[in-house]
C-alpha cells in the first residue's frame, strides 16, 4: 500500500471512491435504468400488440375479401340465371302476344269477310230491287212481278256471279 501512498492515493479515498461509484450506479439504476427499461418493455409490448392487431386485421380483411369475392361470384351466377329466366319469360310473352295478335287478325279477317258478304248481299238485293222496278216501269203490266223478279235474278247472276 506504500506504492499507493507514494502516488498520493490513500486507501480510504479509494474505498470512498468505490462506495461513491457503487451509490452512483445504484441511484442511476434506480432513477434511470429501470424506468428506461420499463418504457422500452412497454414500447416492445405495444409494438407486439400492434403487430398482432395488424395481423388480425389483415386476416380479417383477407377473409372479408374472399367472402366478398365469393358473394360476387354467387351474385353473378344469380344475375345470369335471372337474365336467362327473364329472356325466357320475355320470349314466352312475345310468343303469347304474337299468338294473340294472330288470333285477333284471324278473327278480324273473319269479321271483315262476314261484313263484306253482308254488304255484297245488301247491294245485290238493292240492285235486284232496282232492276225489278226499272223493268216493271219499262214493260208495265205485261209480265208478272214474279217473272220479272226471276228474270232479273237470272240476269244479275249471269252478269256478276259468273265473273
Amino acid at each position: 500500500m506504500d506504492a499507493f501512498s507514494n502516488l498520493g492515493i490513500e486507501w480510504w479515498s479509494v474505498l470512498l471512491y468505490l462506495v461513491n461509484i457503487f451509490l452512483l450506479v445504484a441511484v442511476l439504476t434506480w432513477i434511470l435504468y429501470k424506468p428506461v427499461v420499463k418504457i422500452m418493455d412497454q414500447r416492445r409490448k405495444t409494438i407486439a400488440d400492434s403487430m398482432e392487431e395488424a395481423e388480425r386485421l389483415k386476416q380479417s380483411f383477407e377473409e372479408t375479401a374472399a367472402s366478398m369475392k365469393q358473394e360476387k361470384k354467387e351474385m353473378q351466377v344469380r344475375f345470369d340465371l335471372e337474365m336467362k329466366a327473364g329472356k325466357k319469360a320475355l320470349e314466352e310473352e312475345k310468343k303469347k302476344l304474337i299468338a294473340e295478335i294472330e288470333a285477333k287478325r284471324v278473327s278480324v279477317h273473319a269479321e271483315l269477310d262476314q261484313e263484306r258478304e253482308r254488304l255484297v248481299s245488301e247491294v245485290k238485293k238493292e240492285l235486284l230491287t232496282s232492276m225489278e222496278k226499272m223493268v216493271i216501269a219499262v214493260i208495265g203490266d205485261v209480265a208478272s212481278k214474279e217473272a220479272v223478279s226471276h228474270s232479273a235474278k237470272e240476269t244479275f247472276d249471269s252478269l256478276f256471279i259468273a265473273k
